[in-house]
């Protein structure tokens, strides 16, 4: 499986705590590093503003079976030293945050599964291979979606969907 997040750090955790934050902690699949013993966890923010308010929450609530599901509140210093705990990669556990990179480009073998989902779901763009295909990835609510573009289409697909291909 795929991963583009990444890892938490102490450096990038006391950038993001310059505003008060909410992060919404769950386990997280795609970080598992084909380690049986290795428990992965996403971190994903929002800030304390405006209708963030209301992604966190959603978020937390989409994700209520998740036994390892946690909302951090910065403003609460209980929280932020759990956060600081969680940005040294404790032994048994790896963090990631919901950062993708920037620019991002797909590696080879997603740009090959890509062409194969494009191929039996959009036949008719393989009949004019011609026209540009772009991709980009984005995360809402903690899963990952990839978004493609071509002469006027749009078209948005859960990553896990295009990893079966």
């Amino acid at each position: 499986m795929y991963n583009p997040f990444v890892l938490l750090s102490e450096n990038i955790l006391s950038a993001m705590l310059r505003q008060p934050m909410y992060f919404v902690r769950e386990y997280y699949t795609r970080g598992t590093e084909n380690n049986p013993k290795l428990i992965p966890f996403l971190l994903t923010h929002y800030s304390q503003h405006g209708v963030d308010n209301e992604r966190a929450k959603r978020h937390f609530d989409l994700v209520k079976k998740d036994p390892y599901r946690r909302l951090y509140d910065t403003t609460h210093d209980d929280d932020v030293k759990k956060l600081f705990i969680a940005s040294k990669q404790p032994v048994g556990y790896k963090i990631y945050l919901n950062i993708l990179p920037d620019p991002w480009a797909a590696p080879n073998h997603l740009r090959n599964q890509v062409y194969k989902y494009m191929v039996a779901t959009f036949p008719e763009w393989e009949k004019d291979r011609n026209k540009k295909l772009s991709i980009h990835i984005q995360d809402l609510f903690g899963k990952l979606y990839l978004l493609f573009t071509w002469q006027g289409n749009r078209v948005e697909v859960i990553l896990d969907e295009i990893e079966k291909y």
